[in-house]
This record gives structure tokens, C-alpha cells and sequence, in this order.
């Protein structure tokens, strides 16, 4: 039998515990325990979890805290234990104080704590040598009539008689069987980055001690008797009662925020309809549609929620920081929209408010909000300087130990190569990040691994699953009208910005609420194509200016030309858009929501339907407003809840909650609302054998249906980006190869997209000293850091040059000259040339290449010389250009063929080219044909008769290929067969792995590249 000890450290001590919050809590239940103590090192983040997993338990969470100190060589530790919600919001302050940073050392973090002591504590001291008699009086005096208690453990000295009584045994425990002593040392050596011969001597003191154990340290029933009275006075519970903390937007008016709100919407609604819509009055249904939301939101408290990212998206507006359309369902908000939090007028697409607010089903509201990614901190630093560092905080994440890592991290420890662990571990996928047993089964070499190093195996088991770090919530903020610190234990994160110690699962249960501000890439795109516009051509447009109704933007879709356009550019949904023959936002809003796994399967009759001029049938007359703009096929959850209203009087509200029944496939409730489904129906005339038809009919779609709300919002974004790239091609081309610098393959195809689309190209120029593509009506030049070897450093230094000394750049000899002690060298020299970056000074390449060393002599010995003499100059032996090796000199320096493809130029020289294939088109196995193609890479290996075969990469302008060559025909042909080689070569296509490659029969023709 056990008796329950204090100072329990969980995993949360990150790498310095193996006990989990389950793990404990399971213990202590078999135990027979009544209740168990939350007590890490000056840090709460597994508080919420352990309360939650007590309460399963039917085991009392008791709330505490070990803080450190070390003050003129006396080291010692105090555990807090919280008796109510006064103690825990004292505990939960000197957590945050601690984890915000805000002592420069410990006597500023005594002074604190004991400045903060109060009744509503139960204090336990623990000295690590001698005991302090001056440092106990001090604590005690802060407690006045309270005990404090007086910590042992197994290295503790013998205490003052006068003390016995307050003894309590607390010694740290941080695995519950001392068996696992092993585990615990790898488990520190990890955590060091040490090898486990490296490691220092660790007592094996941190397990769960029995009461035999105990009563060698201390008397038992002292130590009993103590622990019983913090169980009988600490009385609290993290998640009972808690307020609703919903933070106060201070309105310039002074009025109350309900009257502001409908102020704020009341003006907006009258100039919606007086400057966009040019019309006198206000449709009668807009007046209802506001009146309703707003009546929901004041009942349900929401006014200064909404005020408050009304304020900072404005702010947002103010500082030309984009905003999003939208996100989710408080686009169907009419009050949102003109608040301006969302640009979709919800009465337009049919979007329903109690998607996002529902009256009979009270919850926190949830609007997310995109900003421009690059620009996104800008806004929060704006709501921290205006509400308050302990009013706002982001949201911690925990990062957990992977199955990967924790074999990597137990291997290092044990001295095995990252080489030959990666090796093991590298083919582990996510679906196997929890699973170590999963994962041996399914790959032999680790299963021969862990066969040979069983500890590590035992280690790995122990510690995947445990929290390595804290991370940050990639978008959430919270809100409070009161400090934070009072309700959550806080942190410091990223850029000195406060976290909530707690992660986002337990936020709304303490009467937080939780905004979004999520940075979307796209919008980053929208505004710097926009800025390019005015800056290149001097056109002023804007998203709002756009027109939704462009038949070339339209035109472009439905031809395929996708690229770069959100949501839109994947082969499936490209092929569905093209076949659907998109002509509307409404349009594009279907295709993404109907292309997800599930409603796929309705795209082929839905675009039938859509092409056959609207023949088709609808289940019932009743619902044909709903379902003919989507030809008779539920696409939205919005339609459902229609249906359900329609059919059977169903409230919106009610219909919602039917709805997300239907979608969780709550069956218990959903048999209720059949019942409730039918009867109602049936007063409305419908037959009791229609209304079970159309019941049956709405189960098999509910699940499939898409948010209407978010799907039109975010078919903006698409369309936007389809119409600048329709009418500003070279600016949004720039947009996307900017954004692909450093990738080859993404530089090669946008180039070769933007070509086909008519758009020049202008290649690199040292004159052009921009460090990011440049597009206007002319073209798109591109910039010099694409050239390898050419770094940002050398091309500043061009740019202050060109500035300064415009001759520089008027010919060959004084650009060198000028730039030598510049940066410029023999490497740089080599790319610049080969890139066509030099072609400005008259030369071919080829001439630059051959009198390299000449050049960079003479630019040697005249780097000092202000007006060089042209006389001076180098006679220069001249040189032709060859096509094929100008290609390969820019993919040399590129990363990419430029001009023209090798290939390309030999095919067009070629009698009968049509004969042989493109890569492209060998789609089928058994495929047996001659193509074109140029060997990337080429890899000797050794068959099972030890004879050289080879395994070859080849590309040609239409895509790569996997080749393999037997070695009877590797002997054949090996003279024609090296890195770089152009051929023609017959090949037979096979499936190897699921994909197409090909065996080479002979080689048919070879080209020089020379």
C-alpha cells in the first residue's frame, strides 16, 4: 500500500519525468488514492489536462506549484498548494511572473512571492542542505496563524525536534517504479545530448516510495496526518463554475456596446445601399435580416465581441495590411458584413446567420480572420498595445515525441551513427508516430534493429507520445476583460508576446474566448501583384474594384489555366473545372465544395446536370428554390438546414442542430428529430411516405455538404487571382516565380507557362540589379540572384555601383574592372556569362568563357583606376556560340534551360522527328518506342552475375523517366552512354512500384553538345 506523496513531477518537466498525467492518475486510482496533487517545477502547462483526467477518475485534483530559489548559497524549494480559486489565481500569477521573465534574479523573485502569500495557500519548505532558520521565519510569518510544513526527502538532515510535527515527505518523483531507473537516465541523457557514458552519477531516489519505504525517512503517520490536512483544505476545482471572460471594447461614444453595434451597422447598411448599390431604400428584408442578428447577439452577449475585431480589422484596413473576404460561417453574418470583418453580402448567396450564431445552442462565436501572412504580427502587436499584455495572449502548443525521434534521440545516446539510425528510421511514416510496435512489423530492417538493441526499444516506448517543447497555436488569440493571469497561467513566446500556459482545448471551458488570425499566402500575393500594378504600369486597382463577372477571367478557367490560382490548381480540380465550364463565383464555390473525398462522387452527375441545360429532377416541388441553383444535388450544409425548415417548420436555429446531428451521426438524437422531422411535415401537408422519403434522402447528403459560407468566400480569393492573372500576366507571373526562387523545377514551368501565354521573357542583364522578378507589359526580366554562385552581397555591390558610376556598365573591360574589387571573381564571372547575364557587352558567350583568365587579369590590375584607356584594352580571341551548349550553359547556371531546350533545337534539325515520342506520352506499361532525351544522372551497379548494368535519369522538354540498361546492352552501347549525353534511344515501358519506367534496347542515334 502507498500513501500519497506531494511532489509528483509529470512529463511536463519536459525530458525530465516518464510519468504521464494518465499514467499517475491511473496509479493512483489502484491505489485506492481519493485524491492526487498537481505539483511541476514553476510551471502549470499540465494543469488542465490532470483536473479533466481527475475528474474521470472521480479522484479531487488538489492545484500546486514548486518554485526554486537559491538566495546567498541557500538553496531550497516551496510547494504551493491552492485551497480555492484565490489560491490558485495566487499560484497561477507567480507561475506566469516566473515563465514571463519578470525577475532579473531570485531576490527579486522572493521579495514577490512573499509579498504575495496569502491565507488562501498551504505552503511546504524544503531545504536541499541545512536548514534556514531565518528564511523559515519569514515564510511562516507571511502565513500568520496557518501551518506551513516542512519538506524531507531520502538526502534530507535530521530536522529540529520542535519542527517534528510539520514534516512531510517530499521527495521529487519522476518515474512511479524504480525499475525504470534506466529509462530515466537515457531519458536525462537525451535531454543533455549526451552519450550515456558521458553521463554524471544519478541516484536512482525519484520513484514512488511504499509506506515501508517512507517510515525509514520519517514517522509515517506525521507525515500522513499532513498530507491529510492539504486534502481536506484544498478545495478547488480548475473548470467549476467558471466566468464567462469576454473582454470590453471601450467605443468612443461612451455608450453602451449594444447601442454602439447597431449604430455602427445601422450607418453601414445605409451606405451599402445609397454608394454601392446606388438605391434609394433599404429592401425591407436587409431591415428584418439585421434586426434578427442583432437581436441574437445582444441576448447572447456577443456586441463587444464583435466590436473588438471590427477594431482591428479596420486597423488592419487603415495600415494596408489585406485582409480576407472571409473564412467559415460568419461570412453568412449580415452584421460581419457590415461591420466590414467579411466583403460577401450574405443575402446575395443565400448564407444563413445561425450557421455561425445559433440562439438555441449557446456557444462562443467563432470568427476567423486572414490577413496577408507577411503582415499578420502587425496586427497583433496592435491588439497587445491596445488591450493589454495581460489581457490578450496567444495560445501555447505542445510538441510531442514522434516514434522517428525518440529512436534518433535513443540511438545518439547509445553512440550509433546519424547515419546509420536515419537509415533505419527514414522509410517511418506519419502514420507510424505513435505506432513503434506498427512500425517494426512493417519494416524488417528495424524489427533486426530493435532485435539487437532491446533497450532502445524499451527506452522508444517509454518516451513517444511525451511533450519535447511548447510550440505556439499557428493562429489563435484569447481575450480577457480581467488579467489573464487570473484565469491562466501565462508565458513568454514569440516576440516577447504572452501564452496561455494551457493549450487551446481547455480555453472555452474556462470562459475564454478564442479569435483566429490566421496569415494566408495568398492574400500576400493579391497585394504585392496589386502594388506591382501601380508601381509598373501607374494603375491604381483594388479588390474591391475588381468585377466579378470577367468572361476572360472566366474564359481562362475553363480552359485549364489554373496555375497559381487558389484552390484551384490541382490536376482533379483543374479537370473539374474545366468540365464543369465554371462562369460565376457560384460556380467555382461548387467545385470546391463538391471536390473533397465523399462528395466526389457527385461531380460527374452534377456536371451532367449542369451542361444538359438544367434537366433534372428534384425530389419535391417544395424544395426547388433551394436545390435548382445546384440542379437538384445537396451541396451545402446551408440547404439542409433550408430543407429541414421548408419541409418541417424547423427554426434555422433548430435545423442547424439537426444538421450537425446528422453530420456527427448522433443517432439517438437524430431518431428524435425524425420524429419531430415527420410530424412537423405532415402539418404542413406533406404524406407521412414523403416526409420519411425526404428524411432518408437529407441523411444521405448531410454529411457531404460543404460550409456555403466559407466556400463563397474563399471562391473570391481564386477569382481574384484569376482575373490579375489574366490582366496583369507579367505581375502575377513575377508573384509566383518570386515565391519559387531556390526551385528549379517551379522556375522552369512558370517561365515556360508564362511564354506560352505570349508574355516576353527577358533574361538575367548585370545591369538589372533587382534582387526579385520584374514584370510589366513589356515582360518579365529576371534578376540576377537566380544565378548561381551570385549572391545577394555581389549584386548590392552592383547596385551602389551603378548608382555612383554609370560607366561602369558601358562595356566589358570596365564593368570587370569596377566590380573585381567588388566581388567579382572567377566563379562569378563563369555564371554571369553562362547565364547570358554578359550578353549586353557584345560577346558570345562562348568568346567570354575562352578569354575568362585575360578578362580578370586586366580587371585585376585596373580595379583602382578611376578612366581606364580603352586603348589598354585585351585583344579577345573570338569565339562562335553553339545552341546546344548555350542550353546547358544556362542549365549550368540556371538551374534551368533558358533559350531553348537542347532537345528541341535537334528536334527540330531531324528528319521525321514525329516518329519519336514525347516522355510525356508514355503513359502504359508494354509501351515500346524511340525517343529523344538527355541522361541527368547515370549510376553503375553490379547484377546478380556481377556484370555492370545502369540506371539511368533521362528528361526531355516534357518530363523525366526512370531507364534501366541490362548489361548485355550496357556493354553494347557504353561509349555512347555518360552524364550530359544526348541520344536516341528505343525503349521499352514497364510498372515498377506503381510507376511508369522504362529498359533501353538499343541505342539508336547520339548527338554531340559540344
Amino acid at each position: 500500500m502507498y500513501s500519497p506523496l506531494l511532489n509528483v513531477r509529470s512529463c511536463f518537466n519536459f525530458q525530465d519525468s516518464l510519468i504521464t498525467i494518465d499514467e499517475y492518475l491511473d496509479f493512483a486510482k489502484k491505489e485506492g488514492f481519493q485524491f492526487a496533487i498537481y505539483n511541476d517545477i514553476e510551471t502549470l502547462y499540465g494543469l488542465a489536462d490532470f483536473v479533466k483526467a481527475a475528474e474521470k477518475r472521480n479522484l479531487k485534483p488538489i492545484v500546486g506549484i514548486t518554485i526554486n530559489f537559491l538566495i546567498d548559497n541557500n538553496s531550497f524549494s516551496i510547494n504551493f498548494y491552492a485551497k480555492n480559486l484565490q489560491g490558485y489565481q495566487t499560484i497561477s500569477k507567480f507561475s506566469s511572473m516566473i515563465m514571463c521573465h519578470e525577475f532579473k534574479n531570485d531576490i527579486e523573485k522572493w521579495d514577490f512571492i512573499l509579498e504575495n502569500i496569502n491565507k488562501n495557500l498551504i505552503a511546504v519548505i524544503s531545504f536541499n542542505n541545512l536548514f534556514n532558520h531565518e528564511i523559515f521565519k519569514k515564510l511562516e510569518s507571511k502565513f500568520e496563524s496557518e501551518k506551513i510544513f516542512i519538506g524531507v526527502n531520502v538526502n534530507s538532515n535530521e530536522i529540529d525536534y520542535q519542527f517534528k510535527s510539520r514534516v512531510i515527505f517530499n521527495q521529487e518523483i519522476k518515474y512511479l517504479d524504480k525499475r525504470d531507473f534506466a529509462s530515466f537516465k537515457i531519458l536525462k541523457a537525451i535531454k543533455e545530448n549526451i552519450r550515456i557514458n558521458e553521463q554524471s552519477e544519478i541516484q536512482n531516489n525519484y520513484f514512488y516510495y511504499s509506506d515501508e519505504e517512507l517510515d525509514v525517512f520519517l514517522e509515517l503517520d506525521v507525515h500522513k496526518k499532513n498530507i491529510n490536512y492539504i486534502f481536506e483544505n484544498c478545495n478547488f476545482n480548475l473548470f467549476d463554475n467558471p466566468q464567462r471572460h469576454l473582454i470590453k471594447y471601450p467605443n468612443t461614444k461612451n455608450i453602451p456596446s449594444d447601442n454602439y453595434l447597431r449604430l455602427i451597422c445601422e450607418q453601414s447598411l445605409t451606405g451599402y445601399f445609397k454608394n454601392f448599390k446606388k438605391m434609394p431604400g433599404i429592401p425591407q428584408i436587409y431591415l428584418e435580416r439585421l434586426e434578427a442578428e442583432l437581436n441574437t447577439i445582444f441576448k447572447m452577449g456577443f456586441s463587444d465581441y464583435f466590436l473588438v475585431v471590427y477594431d482591428f480589422v479596420r486597423k488592419a484596413k487603415e495600415l494596408e495590411i489585406l485582409v480576407g473576404p472571409g473564412r467559415g460561417s460568419a461570412v453568412g453574418s449580415l452584421v460581419s458584413f457590415l461591420l466590414q470583418i467579411t466583403t460577401v453580402d450574405p443575402l446575395e448567396y443565400g448564407l444563413i446567420f445561425e450557421r455561425f450564431l445559433n440562439p438555441e445552442r449557446i456557444s462562443l462565436p467563432d470568427i476567423d480572420i486572414d490577413f496577408q501572412d507577411d503582415r499578420r504580427d502587425e496586427v497583433i502587436e496592435y491588439i497587445f498595445e491596445k488591450y493589454g499584455r495581460f489581457n490578450v495572449a496567444t495560445i501555447t502548443t505542445y510538441q510531442t515525441i514522434g516514434t522517428k525521434n525518440a529512436l534518433r534521440d535513443c540511438a545518439r545516446v547509445f553512440g550509433i551513427t546519424p547515419d546509420e539510425i536515419n537509415e533505419i528510421t527514414k522509410p517511418i511514416g506519419n502514420e507510424f508516430l505513435r505506432d513503434l510496435d506498427g512500425a517494426i512489423e512493417k519494416f524488417p530492417k528495424l524489427k533486426i534493429f530493435l532485435k539487437n538493441n532491446q533497450q532502445i526499444y524499451t527506452v522508444a516506448k517509454k518516451i513517444i507520445g511525451l511533450p519535447r517543447q511548447t510550440g505556439t497555436h499557428a493562429a489563435g488569440l484569447v481575450f480577457c476583460d480581467i488579467d489573464l493571469r487570473d484565469v491562466v497561467p501565462l508565458k513568454v513566446g514569440y516576440n516577447g508576446i504572452n501564452q496561455t500556459q494551457f493549450s487551446m482545448n481547455y480555453l472555452e471551458d474556462l470562459g475564454l474566448i478564442k479569435i483566429d488570425l490566421l496569415g494566408l499566402r495568398n492574400l500576400t500575393t493579391l497585394n504585392n501583384i496589386l502594388k506591382a500594378v501601380s508601381r509598373n504600369r501607374k494603375i491604381n486597382t483594388s479588390l474591391s474594384r475588381i468585377p466579378v463577372n470577367d468572361y476572360p477571367t472566366f474564359t481562362s478557367l475553363q480552359e485549364g489555366k489554373t496555375t497559381g490560382i487558389f484552390q484551384l490548381e490541382s490536376g482533379g480540380m483543374t479537370d473539374t473545372i474545366i468540365k464543369m465550364k465554371v462562369s460565376s463565383i457560384n460556380d467555382i464555390a461548387a467545385a470546391s465544395a463538391l471536390f473533397r473525398p465523399g462528395p466526389q462522387e457527385n461531380i460527374p452527375e452534377y456536371i451532367k446536370r449542369k451542361n444538359s441545360g438544367g434537366k433534372f429532377e428534384i425530389l419535391d416541388e417544395s424544395l426547388k428554390t433551394i436545390l435548382e441553383p445546384t440542379f437538384g444535388i445537396i451541396v451545402y450544409q446551408e440547404q439542409v438546414i433550408q430543407i429541414l425548415q421548408t419541409v418541417a417548420g424547423f427554426s434555422l436555429a433548430k435545423a442547424d442542430i439537426v444538421r450537425r446531428a446528422m453530420g456527427k451521426k448522433d443517432l439517438q438524437l437524430m431518431k428524435k428529430e425524425q420524429e419531430d422531422f415527420v410530424e412537423g411535415a405532415i402539418s404542413k401537408g406533406y404524406t407521412i411516405e414523403k416526409a420519411k422519403q425526404i428524411w432518408m434522402w437529407i441523411l444521405k447528403f448531410a454529411n457531404y455538404g460543404f460550409n456555403k459560407s466559407h466556400a463563397i468566400a474563399y471562391s473570391y480569393i481564386g477569382y481574384w487571382l484569376a482575373y490579375l492573372k489574366q490582366n496583369y500576366t507579367a505581375e502575377f507571373y513575377c508573384e509566383l516565380l518570386n515565391s519559387a526562387v531556390g526551385n528549379d523545377a517551379k522556375t522552369a514551368k512558370y517561365l515556360e507557362e508564362a511564354r506560352a501565354l505570349g508574355i516576353k521573357v527577358i533574361p538575367p542583364n548585370v545591369k538589372n540589379v533587382n534582387l526579385n522578378y520584374f514584370g510589366n507589359e513589356v515582360g518579365i526580366y529576371l534578376p540576377l540572384i537566380l544565378v548561381k554562385q551570385v549572391g545577394i552581397e555581389f549584386i548590392k555591390n552592383l547596385a551602389e555601383l551603378k548608382e555612383i558610376d554609370k560607366t561602369a556598365f558601358l562595356d566589358l573591360f570596365n564593368f570587370c574592372s569596377k566590380t573585381f574589387k567588388r566581388g567579382l571573381n572567377k566563379t562569378t564571372f563563369s555564371n554571369l556569362v553562362k547565364s547570358g547575364a554578359m550578353d549586353i557587352f557584345g560577346f558570345t558567350r562562348e568568346t567570354l568563357l575562352e578569354n575568362q583568365d585575360k578578362i580578370l587579369l586586366f580587371a585585376d590590375l585596373n580595379q583602382n583606376i578611376e578612366k581606364i584607356n580603352p586603348f589598354t584594352f585585351p585583344q579577345l580571341e573570338i569565339k562562335p556560340d553553339s545552341e546546344i551548349k548555350k542550353s546547358f550553359y544556362e542549365l549550368d547556371s540556371l538551374g534551368f534551360y533558358f533559350t531553348s531546350h537542347p532537345l528541341q533545337i535537334i528536334r527540330n534539325q531531324l528528319a521525321n522527328s514525329d516518329r519519336l515520342s514525347f516522355i510525356k506520352d508514355l503513359t502504359k506499361p508494354e509501351m515500346k518506342s524511340p525517343i529523344l532525351f538527355v541522361i541527368n544522372d547515370f549510376r553503375i551497379h553490379l547484377d546478380k552475375n556481377n556484370n555492370e548494368m545502369v540506371f539511368l535519369d533521362v528528361s526531355d522538354e516534357t518530363g523525366h523517366i526512370d531507364i534501366t540498361i541490362f548489361s548485355s546492352v550496357y556493354n553494347k552501347f557504353k561509349d555512347q552512354l555518360n552524364q550530359g549525353d544526348i541520344l536516341i534511344g528505343e525503349i521499352k515501358t514497364q510498372l515498377y512500384n506503381g510507376k511508369i519506367s522504362g529498359v533501353l534496347n538499343q541505342v539508336l542515334k547520339s548527338f554531340a553538345t559540344t
